[in-house]
């Protein structure tokens, strides 16, 4: 996903895949996508993410950290456009529980609600 919503890739798995492995898949995605795809941020959960990514799809990871000697929350610098994407897509009402029973309509329903929140955004951007 870019800054402004627009989503490159998308992977769904099942709950027991680790996100630096489903980071894989989606990263992929979006490359086979867009070969503009150079620079990916993630956090300290997808540190086994980092080679992967440099040496097979020729991408730079940055990690994103807390401040040294952080108290409580604070708002982490490109984090903020993954958790507005979440909040986008609990909007929707049929992913706010999982009624699906296969990974494809899953996919399937998450893809409608992007293309959704995708046609919003693009819409803003052209009132402009």
């Amino acid at each position: 996903m870019d800054t402004i919503g627009l989503v490159w890739g998308l992977a769904v798995t099942t709950a027991d895949v680790a996100d630096s492995k489903g980071a894989r898949l989606a990263v992929t995605d979006a490359k086979a996508a867009s070969g503009r795809l150079v620079h990916v941020w993630a956090d300290s959960a997808y540190q086994g993410f980092i080679e992967f990514a440099l040496v097979l799809l020729d991408l730079v990871v940055a990690i994103v950290t807390r401040r040294e000697g952080a108290r409580g929350f604070e708002v982490q610098p490109r984090r903020w456009v993954v958790e507005r994407t979440f909040g986008w897509l609990t909007r929707w009402r049929r992913l706010n529980r999982n009624y699906e029973h296969t990974l494809a309509s899953s996919r399937a329903v998450v893809q409608v609600a992007l293309i959704g929140v995708m046609t919003r955004r693009l819409a803003k951007t052209n009132k402009r």
